[in-house]
């Protein structure tokens, strides 16, 4: 669907696999991320992102409510939340949204690297 739109799409299988992408140098401008991955959770797979240093927008999709579901996804470290089901519009538009909003460069520190050194 976002390959249609032109961007260029990377998969992967599980959240190690996206780890060690990010881990071994892959620039990737957003990542789209689901709670249920095989190995680790989305949340687990977020977090561990983050602590990696990746800086840039990070979008859940979730078959669980927002409202349930919203809050820990925040506190991992995600930037967005798309619930499932969703139309292909509402896919392109906050892939859109994300990347507008996007930094053009790293920011110096991120409040979710300062909230883990504040623990």
């Amino acid at each position: 669907m976002l390959r249609k739109c032109g961007y260029s799409v990377d998969y992967v299988g599980d959240g190690l696999e996206a780890i060690g992408r990010v881990a071994a140098g892959n620039e990737y401008d957003l990542i789209l991320i689901d709670y249920e991955l095989p190995t680790i959770n989305g949340f687990e797979t977020t977090e561990r992102l983050r602590s990696l240093g990746y800086w840039k927008p990070i979008i859940a999709v979730s078959a669980g409510s927002e409202a349930e579901l919203i809050g820990p996804w925040r506190e991992a470290g995600c930037s967005d939340f798309l619930g499932k089901p969703y139309l292909p519009r509402q896919l392109r538009e906050i892939v859109k949204q994300a990347l507008l909003r996007r930094p053009n460069r790293r920011p110096s520190k991120t409040a979710y690297e300062l909230a883990l050194q504040s623990t």
